[in-house]
């Protein structure tokens, strides 16, 4: 496919405008929402605001200064790797699909498709009662099946990227695959939505609108006028992808709750708020602003930086590391220290630079949000440009941790999540001298 150069230059500016933007208008909620967090404590503001203008504005230099190095686009383009990902997707779809079903029993436990979509309709008609019941039986379940975790987190570099190559390739999958693509994504929505928990379907969410904003982004770049014409539907599936997920975790959160504090919807405007809609945007909003809140309690209480080597940014590597040496290294964590001060609740959420500063301190953080940027802006470059399939997983990841950037490390803080990252960097960088096509694999000279 041809592109042009200054539709491309115009392209790979609307993904910093988007993550900017989303960021920008989080942090004003924090100040204008619903929930007053200002009058819940006094101290760490000013340098809350700091802080966050720093790390919103790194990354945004950091995105300019990686751009900087591919504004050009090469008059070769590169060898189309379509091919050997339909050959690599070929088999990965169906392992994607035997797992998905696995773990889908799993999580909603079951034994058989029928107990599955019976949980199915049940949480449909009340979540919340699905969600505690997922938490008393948890611990079980997870005993249960923990070799079925192990396997799918070790797989995690392969099916994380079936995932969103099968849904970018669908058109050109065979009968038989797409069915089992349909399926596997059913399953998917199953699967969360059977236990009322949000996370799977944001993720779904996510790909569906990565996915088709990616191919809006492609078609605008195109030279080809019936290829631009498909910009608008892309843009507008990817667009109610996103706003059909807001909905059911709207639906999911006040279902667990419907309980608020009247106060927060007493004043105008949010006096005029529906009465039923009160509870979901009182919930939104904490899912929001609550990862803020707890930033600026740790930076006003004054906790002394504790550096963790790399480990404390990730719940899923705390606990790694704890099993293999006996060091709980969480303790000292600003998320650990900070619920002691009871000043914040345990299991409150914890924003991802809190995270990342147990490792690097908060002034540290600025110089990691300057180093994402420029991957980020890689990242993108890479996957409209030269539908790198690595990349392509990559960012969407990416994306799902800047859209959860308030609240928690959405990226590192899962194990399949975690592995799968790490492993798709590893492997992109081996690509400087190694040729993967999925299927032969050669040694550059």
């Amino acid at each position: 496919m041809n592109y042009n150069q200054n539709l491309y230059t115009k392209a790979m500016k609307k993904p910093i405008l988007f993550v900017q933007l989303f960021w920008w208008l989080s942090f004003l909620w924090f100040f204008i929402g619903p929930i007053n967090y200002l009058k819940k404590y006094n101290g760490g503001l000013l340098e809350l605001c700091i802080y966050i203008v720093l790390y919103y504005v790194a990354f945004g230099l950091g995105y300019g200064y990686g751009y900087t190095k591919v504004r050009t686009l090469n008059e070769t383009p590169k060898k189309d790797n379509k091919d050997s990902i339909i050959s690599f997707l070929t088999i990965t779809v169906w392992i994607n699909l035997i797992f998905t079903f696995l773990n889908a029993l799993q999580y909603s436990y079951t034994t058989s498709i029928s107990g599955l979509i019976g949980n199915f309709i049940a949480a449909l008609t009340d979540p919340g009662v699905a969600y505690f019941e997922k938490i008393l039986t948890m611990q079980s379940v997870s005993t249960s099946y923990s070799v079925l975790t192990y396997i799918t987190v070790f797989l995690a570099p392969v099916l994380f990227p079936t995932q969103i190559l099968s849904a970018y390739y669908f058109k050109d999958m065979t009968l038989a695959q797409k069915i089992a693509i349909i399926s596997t994504f059913l399953l998917e929505i199953f699967r969360w939505t059977s236990v009322g928990t949000n996370k799977g379907l944001m993720d779904i969410a996510v790909l569906f609108g990565s996915v088709f904003f990616f191919k809006y982004l492609k078609s605008k770049m195109s030279n080809e006028r019936k290829v631009e014409k498909k910009s608008g539907k892309y843009l507008a599936i990817a667009i109610v992808s996103i706003v059909a997920f807001i909905c059911v975790f709207g639906y999911f959160l006040s279902s667990r709750s419907t309980s608020y504090p009247m106060e927060y919807f007493q004043q105008f405007p949010y006096s005029l708020v529906p009465e039923g809609l009160r509870s979901s945007v009182y919930k939104i909003t904490s899912y929001l602003c609550q990862g803020f809140q707890s930033m600026r309690i740790i930076i006003g209480t004054g906790l002394e930086w504790k550096p963790t080597y790399g480990i404390g940014n990730s719940t899923f590597l705390l606990s790694i590391f704890y099993r293999l040496t006996g060091i709980r290294l969480s303790a000292i964590t600003y998320q650990t220290r900070v619920v002691e001060t009871g000043l914040v609740a345990s299991g409150a959420f914890q924003s991802v630079y809190s995270y990342f500063a147990n490792d690097l301190s908060f002034p540290g953080v600025t110089v990691l949000m300057f180093v994402a940027g420029k991957f980020f802006c890689r990242l993108f470059k890479e996957t409209l440009v030269d539908d790198d399939p690595v990349s392509m997983t990559l960012l969407y990841m990416m994306i799902l941790a800047c859209l959860n950037a308030s609240c928690l490390n959405y990226m590192l803080s899962f194990s399949n999540m975690c592995v799968g990252f790490w492993s798709l960097v590893i492997i992109r960088l081996l690509k400087k001298r190694i040729r993967f096509s999925f299927i032969k694999i050669k040694i550059k000279r």
